[in-house]
């Protein structure tokens, strides 16, 4: 399965994060930055990553 990495910003700074590893809090200031077509492509990253998981 391939890692889905998000931007989280801690301070001034920011970090990429595997999104397994991430809080909800994260993910959703993560997800409330994206535009329609990010959130279409994200949901497609899902669907291939839950597919060839079963496939396994």
């Amino acid at each position: 399965m391939d890692q889905i990495f998000i931007r989280i910003k801690k301070g001034e700074d920011f970090y990429n994060k595997d999104m397994m590893d991430s809080s909800q809090a994260e993910r959703t200031d993560w997800y409330n930055t994206l535009s329609k077509g990010q959130i279409m492509s994200m949901l497609e990253r899902f669907v291939t990553n839950k597919i060839t998981k079963e496939k396994n």
